[in-house]
């Protein structure tokens, strides 16, 4: 029984790191320093869409089991004075049988309360605008529709300057070119453009 060496959760292809010889025992550790110097030119360039957006490198204590935590990255915004935010926390994750591959895990927030998916912005917005600061139904719905938007463009945005770090970062772009039934799994390398 044999299984894939990556496990590529959320990244467009697996960025992978593999040791081109015996002596590049560091490349791991250059890639974490270089990904997060490249988040922290990132932060400090970015265009904010609004007067109250800003993208900012952020601590995390989060312990994954089965990765390595980078960083974190994060950009924020406000609608009716309810903050959004939306989190990358960038991983890397030790392959099964070799190397290691880059990808990140996203999260939302509207207000203090997390959601899964941008399919409940809507909802978690419309609820903290009538509950918490007693907007009226009619004006939290357009605020809400709004604050959907919001969300979605900082969530592509975001997940477009991982995605382009990650790839400058990683020594090879990969994809799932065949997958058997027993687990084995072939790899064809994607050409960087």
């Amino acid at each position: 029984m044999a299984t894939g060496n990556f496990y590529n959760k959320n990244a467009n292809n697996i960025y992978a790191i593999l040791q081109e010889n015996e002596y590049d025992d560091f490349i791991y550790n250059d890639v974490k320093n270089n990904i997060s110097y490249d988040l922290e030119a990132y932060t400090k360039n970015s265009k904010a869409y609004t007067k109250n957006s800003k993208a900012y490198l952020e601590y995390s204590n989060n312990y994954y089991e089965d990765a390595s935590l980078i960083e974190v990255v994060s950009i924020t915004d406000e609608i009716a004075s309810i903050p959004l935010f939306v989190d990358i926390e960038i991983l890397m994750r030790s392959g099964y049988y070799t190397g290691a591959n880059l990808d990140y895990e996203i999260k939302y927030s509207v207000g203090n309360v997390e959601i899964d998916d941008l399919s409940e912005a809507f909802q978690a917005f419309y609820d903290i605008a009538t509950w918490d600061y007693d907007m009226n139904k009619g004006l939290a719905k357009i605020q809400a529709k709004n604050a959907a938007k919001r969300l979605e463009a900082m969530s592509n945005e975001l997940v477009e300057n991982v995605e382009k770090i990650l790839k400058e970062n990683c020594t090879h772009i990969l994809q799932v070119s065949e997958r058997f039934s027993n687990g084995e799994t072939w790899y064809s390398e994607v050409k960087k453009a």
